[in-house]
């Protein structure tokens, strides 16, 4: 998890943003779960937090579901419905990106990727990730 302090250019107040990647893949399960891709909102205020990962599901038939949890506060963010890979034959593998703006009101606030699936699917994974967040005030 890399953070980087930054200047803002109209000489207001300091930005802070960052970047975390995923480590190793992810294998999907039926009820959400972390994902293991994370990143720690470090200071209170108001981000835009924003994910991006790369999903293959084989065979195809079912609908991978993704969301953002503060895990600090145990509080979850609303439901995207990532990929529905009933249409792809007999795999598929699409990249899902995932933004939205998060209030926190203490320190060290750790945002996680949730995962699950839904339909049959033995095998669905994440196998890339990386989730990005900048303080706006």
């Amino acid at each position: 998890n890399e953070q980087l302090s930054i200047a803002s250019t109209g000489g207001g107040t300091t930005g802070t943003n960052g970047t975390s990647t995923l480590g190793s893949s992810y294998i999907v399960t039926s009820s959400y779960a972390d994902s293991c891709l994370n990143v720690t909102l470090p200071v209170a205020g108001d981000y835009l937090v924003w994910c991006t990962v790369e999903v293959s599901v084989t065979p195809s038939g079912a609908e991978i579901d993704i969301r953002l949890r503060d895990d600090t506060a145990a509080t979850d963010f609303d439901e995207w419905e990532g990929l529905n890979s009933t249409a792809a034959s007999p795999a598929a593998i699409a990249t899902i990106t995932i933004h939205m703006p998060i209030t926190t009101a203490g320190v060290n606030h750790v945002i996680k990727l949730m995962a699950k699936y839904q339909g049959f699917a033995p095998n669905v994974n994440i196998f890339s990730g990386r989730m990005t967040y900048v303080r706006i005030a």
